[in-house]
């Protein structure tokens, strides 16, 4: 059993602030993709969420933030050795051109 009072059925603070600020970040790669980057506000990113502008601010301070937030999780994403071993740019005994191309590829 968890060391929380209710145990793993009641989310912690932690665990729903991490699910709100996924949440924009979905709203927000959607929007970037659908819009572009450059078109896009926070407002807009707001507008499609059920909580108001300020919310968003509470978990990034700015579009910025939101755009590298989703750059870093891409980038964990597919240089993750669990989920795509053959492209995992740390392998042991791999050369800096083979590192790189793991990258890239």
């Amino acid at each position: 059993m968890s060391g929380r009072a209710w145990g793993a059925e009641i989310q912690s603070r932690e665990e729903k602030f991490e699910i709100k600020r996924q949440a924009v970040l979905r709203a927000a790669a959607s929007l970037f993709r659908d819009k572009g980057t450059e078109r896009t506000t926070l407002s807009d990113i707001a507008d499609v969420l059920p909580d108001a502008k300020p919310t968003v601010y509470y978990y990034f301070r700015n579009k910025e933030e939101v755009l590298l937030a989703l750059i870093e999780a891409a980038v964990s994403e597919f240089t993750d050795p669990a989920l795509h071993p053959e492209d995992y740019p740390l392998a042991p005994n791999t050369s800096g051109a083979d590192r790189l191309e793991r990258f890239v590829r």
